[in-house]
């Protein structure tokens, strides 16, 4: 309405793991989109978190919250239901499925949109209601980390506040690209003092790097190892007591497997070692780092070879995917939790015939071929999610579910700290938080089922996190390291190449969601690959050109792209496309059991139909 004084509410970015701070604005009563009264995003200034800043994703949050593909009714088979129907059709079918198989034949996996109160609900549905273990966090990019920071009792305390004031930061990935709104702190930091020091380790010259002091830019893969090598020569330089960091690698064996020489790592470690206080901040994508848990079990180590000066930041890809995580990775009652990617194993095995997933979809974030089948092959799937998805084609029965703005609830800030926030526009049509899902669902399978969520439930699992020395851990770390420098050794002739991937602002993890923001479809449509102009040219390719890419796992044809910030033997592409994602192994971590999505061995060539 012309005129009108428009609706102001603060809110939170329900997208990655900054959780920066907005407003939502709109005109009239409702804040459903029309052409008449439009929702928008305005800017936070007053947000301590990112101060008013908002990257593409969060300046495009009023396309989620009013979305024409946003899920808003319940569906049986693809066919519009009342809640009551698909709810009652969903418990007889899981009621049947522990009837004839027992309850450990069912699989219940989370995703990074949930509040903590969601994922304790999740959890007591699974373990209370339905009696089975098989409840997981799921997340490629993030499981592996969360895993030892978890063992190690999270490293909380650094806020992005405490940038500012940092003489000595270390990125390891492109932080700047996955997660925007930082830089503005980290350049901030860097321009304050002329003593300060700001250094990158990734194997890509991205734009964070143009910015580093130095660009230490190590083969794909090899960035424990790297930092590896700062760990032994801080230890060196600390004089600390023998054995106590007992990694002992070859440093020239390490400069000659990472292409990092020992002066570079020798720079490093002496600014940390002399700087009042530094910080290491490491944002993975997936397929960008090499073992990314060993990653930062090593950013661990190293604030404790410089105790008091060095702090540690692991940037997760989802809104609370720490949270989540740290709520479902506490098992229940003695028993061991289990991973997000053994479940999925279970169901390629076929032990596992009734799922339910909520807020996520496997089949973008780790798709494979042996996974689409079992998939389509499970009894019954229940999907609760907020947009289409590969795995909602597949539901028996399909929830709309409800995205943050929507709920009110806590979620878990980077340095461990509870934010607490209220909902502020209502959910389209007939979608629902997931808290009230679990809730009618439980009241289904059993009528006398209440599934009360206290905030002690919450702070207890909370609490349950590790605190294991981590020389412990250290000795089995040890020997993959030096596994890993033997076999980095060798040459692959079969795959000369390395793919690793390259993150896009307008989207965030595999895509899934941000691939319905307008942004996202005018930079990063589709899927490609970029090569160096010299590696294109060896191949007769030119811009634009269709081109084959083959791993172990699989091949893919993409258009090619020059990209003069790649070594000529390392390829990218986007992992926010599940074509991306099929050509990289399933490689599990030994101690987590969590997705180690590192790059990939490939080789390229033209379309046979081309050649």
């Amino acid at each position: 309405m012309a005129g009108s004084k428009a609706n102001r509410s603060k809110t939170i970015c329900p997208v990655c793991s900054l959780q920066d701070g907005l407003i939502l604005q709109w005109q009239r009563s409702s804040p459903r989109f029309t052409e008449a009264s439009p929702i928008s995003v305005d800017y936070d200034m007053e947000n301590p978190i990112n101060e008013g800043s908002l990257c593409p994703r969060g300046n495009s949050i009023a396309e989620l919250v009013d979305h024409p593909r946003r899920l808003t009714c319940p569906q049986i088979e693809g066919r519009d239901v009342p809640w009551q129907e698909a709810l009652s059709q969903a418990a007889k079918s899981l009621k049947g499925l522990v009837k004839k198989h027992g309850p450990e034949a069912l699989g219940v996996l989370a995703g990074g949109g949930l509040t903590l109160e969601e994922a304790v609900g999740i959890g007591k549905l699974a373990r209370d209601v339905l009696g089975t273990q098989n409840v997981a966090a799921l997340f490629p990019e993030d499981g592996d980390a969360f895993h030892y920071l978890a063992q190690l009792g999270w490293d909380d305390g650094f806020s992005l506040k405490d940038l500012q004031g940092r003489q000595v930061i270390v990125l390891v990935g492109d932080v700047f690209m996955e997660h925007p709104v930082i830089s503005k702190r980290i350049l901030r930091a860097k321009y304050k003092d002329r003593h300060s020091h700001l250094f990158v380790i990734d194997s890509q010259a991205t734009q964070t790097a143009g910015f580093a002091h130095q660009h230490l830019q190590p083969l794909p893969g090899t960035e424990p190892l790297v930092l590896a090598g700062l760990a032994q020569l801080l230890s060196a330089s600390a004089q600390k007591k023998s054995g106590e960091f007992s990694l002992k690698l070859d440093l020239e064996a390490v400069a000659q497997a990472t292409a990092v020489s020992q002066e570079q790592m020798a720079t490093v470690a002496s600014a940390l070692n002399s700087a009042k206080d530094g910080v290491l901040i490491q944002s993975n994508l997936f397929g960008r780092l090499g073992q990314p848990g060993t990653c930062a079990f090593l950013g661990h180590v190293l604030t404790r070879l410089v105790p008091g000066k060095l702090a540690f930041l692991h940037l997760p890809v989802f809104w609370n995917g720490r949270g989540v995580y740290q709520v479902l990775s506490s098992g229940d009652k003695g028993q061991k939790a289990i991973s997000g990617p053994h479940i999925l194993e279970s169901i390629i095995e076929g032990k596992i015939k009734g799922l339910l997933l909520f807020g996520l979809d496997p089949l973008s974030a780790m798709p494979t071929d042996e996974l689409d089948q079992a998939m389509k092959k499970l009894d019954f799937l229940l999907v609760a999610d907020v947009f289409p998805t590969v795995s909602t084609e597949l539901a028996h029965v399909l929830l709309p579910a409800a995205i943050g703005p929507e709920k009110g609830g806590q979620i878990l800030y980077l340095n461990g700290d509870k934010q607490e926030f209220q909902p502020v526009v209502p959910a389209p049509g007939l979608a629902r938080p997931e808290m009230d899902i679990f809730e009618s669902l439980a009241q289904q399978l059993s009528s006398d089922t209440k599934l009360s969520i206290t905030p002690q439930d919450v702070k207890e699992k909370l609490s349950q996190s590790g605190g294991i020395p981590w020389d412990r851990i250290l000795p089995e770390v040890a020997s993959r390291l030096t596994q890993q420098l033997t076999a980095e050794k060798g040459q692959d002739t079969a795959y000369p190449l390395y793919l690793v991937s390259t993150a896009v602002p307008a989207h965030l993890g595999d895509g899934s969601l941000t691939r319905n923001f307008s942004w996202a479809h005018r930079v990063c449509q589709a899927p490609c690959i970029w090569a160096h102009p010299s590696l294109m040219e060896k191949l007769q390719l030119k811009q634009g050109d269709q081109v084959q890419v083959s791993s172990q796992r699989g091949q893919a044809v993409f258009p090619v792209l020059a990209n003069r910030g790649l070594a000529d033997n390392v390829i990218s592409a986007p992992a926010h496309f599940p074509e991306v994602r099929r050509l990289f192994s399933w490689n599990l971590d030994p101690r987590s059991g969590e997705l180690e999505p590192g790059p990939e061995r490939v080789l390229l060539s033209k379309p046979k139909e081309s050649s």
